[in-house]
């Protein structure tokens, strides 16, 4: 993932708020998500891009086994399936910035939260 981003990059989760500047930021707010949902699989349903921007429809799945304790997202072993777009902006051939957008309703009934 390092390898793909420039020092200067961002990351941003629309539906949430948050925000992630430079490598280190990126990869520990990264991990931190896949943590919660160990099993975490991402398929990738289409892809459209140029040399300056890419588009990225996917799907989410995993179990939330373990949950988010650091946002008070207890863990509930249901399973779920969210469907997302990730919009990203290419400097020198590597991603400057990336701005996902998904349902955080939609994540929250699939965990069994709501």
């Amino acid at each position: 993932m390092s390898r793909c981003f420039l020092k200067t990059q961002g990351y941003e989760e629309v539906c949430s708020g948050r925000f992630s500047q430079g490598k280190t930021a990126i990869k520990n707010y990264i991990v931190a998500t896949i943590e919660g949902m160990p099993d975490s699989k991402f398929e990738i349903v289409s892809i459209v891009a140029n040399e300056n921007q890419a588009v990225v429809e996917w799907v989410w799945e995993g179990t939330n086994s373990v949950g988010w304790p650091q946002m008070s997202i207890p863990a509930t072993n249901k399973t779920m399936s969210l469907k997302g777009i990730s919009i990203m902006q290419i400097e020198n051939a590597k991603i400057s910035m990336n701005k996902d957008y998904w349902d955080w309703n939609s994540l929250m009934k699939g965990i069994g939260i709501k």
